[in-house]
């Protein structure tokens, strides 16, 4: 039995819940995921508390540019750890961190 691909907003979610949070150009590097504001929508319908900030970085030419970090809010820390003890996204397995 084939396992069941994971869509790109569960891929956005679970790398959100594994790193912290996401800014496009880790979407797109690290997930394959090229549209990520449309997949932040798609989870805050779903109803995930997804949150976002603006920070400044440096583009390649020194120029300070403004790029969207997205996190999500947790309630609980049952809430935020996926089950088993890794994470897939992707074709990346991360192992879970472990509560202390």
């Amino acid at each position: 039995m084939e396992k069941a691909k994971m869509t790109q907003s569960e891929r956005v979610l679970a790398y959100i819940r594994e790193f912290g949070s996401i800014t496009q150009i880790e979407a797109l590097r690290d997930i394959g995921v090229m549209r990520l504001a449309s997949r932040i929508s798609d989870l805050r319908r779903q109803g995930h508390n997804i949150t976002s900030k603006t920070e400044p970085v440096k583009n390649r030419w020194g120029e300070t540019c403004h790029v969207k970090r997205y996190s999500e809010v947790i309630r609980g820390l049952d809430e935020y750890e996926p089950p088993g003890k890794t994470i897939t996204v992707g074709k990346f397995v991360y192992p879970r961190k472990e509560q202390t």
